[in-house]
């Protein structure tokens, strides 16, 4: 098909390392040189374009190796708490001294499509108190994180003299002996396997996970409620051993 006579252009793609039976998958009758398609996480596809006019099709192209390693996502800034402050790359959270802090101070990540597991990791500079977590976009905004059937965290505080770390779904609480806050906290939500966890990245340790069957897709969800930031790290492969936890 010659560039003159173009009409249209199909792609097809497939998993490097399909399940027998699943075969390609072909969309037909793209006019734009541009064309979103949905992909699970963490997988390799192969990709395919062919060119098509009116005398017909041509030769399937050369295959492009699409990596979707990493779950990336941003800080919805429409839904933060007013006494929250965004970056304006989506990736960073602060609270200062001067913020008045009325309600929950808290913040989502975009939707994170239900399939596969997604894994990313927050640093934390400063702050005393905060929960990190993941929701339903139906969680009540005036619930905490984890204090409703809707979502789940974990939940820090630090003192002068004491620490706790706790992890909680529907007002459950699990307390774990933790000997000193994580300044690095990794999250892996897996809606196939039906699980969240908490990870101490630094140690290369799981924290806690809570077994749960997701029924829909869910928020990165922050709660910061004293002076300090998160650091948002999305887009980078889960480590080995979050792999094997």
């Amino acid at each position: 098909a010659s560039g003159r006579s173009l009409e249209s252009f199909t792609l097809e793609y497939c998993r490097q390392y399909s399940p027998e039976g699943e075969g390609l998958r072909s969309i037909a009758g793209i006019k734009d040189q541009e064309l979103k398609v949905k992909l699970q996480p963490n997988e390799n596809y192969f990709f395919y374009v062919r060119a098509v006019n009116a005398f017909g099709s041509s030769e399937q192209s050369e295959a492009a190796l699409i990596s979707t390693k990493g779950t990336r996502f941003h800080l919805m800034r429409e839904t933060a708490h007013p006494a929250l402050q965004i970056s304006s790359d989506g990736t960073t959270i602060s609270i200062t001294e001067e913020n008045e802090i009325t309600g929950i101070p808290t913040v989502l990540g975009e939707l994170l499509p239900a399939r596969g597991w997604h894994y990313w990791e927050t640093m934390v500079t400063g702050c005393k108190v905060f929960r990190i977590g993941a929701c339903y976009r139906s969680m009540p905004g005036d619930w905490a994180l984890g204090e409703n059937n809707t979502s789940w965290c974990v939940y820090c505080c630090s003192t002068s003299t004491s620490f706790s770390c706790r992890f909680l779904h529907a007002g459950v609480v699990s307390d774990v002996l933790v000997t000193e806050c994580p300044v690095r906290i990794g999250t892996l939500l897996d809606y196939g396997s039906g699980r969240i966890s908490f990870f101490s990245v630094q140690k290369g340790q799981l924290l806690f996970y809570i077994k749960h069957k997701f029924t829909e897709a869910a928020h990165p969800a922050f709660t910061v409620e004293t002076p300090g930031q998160l650091h948002l790290h999305t887009g980078i492969e889960t480590p080995e051993f979050v792999k094997h936890s």
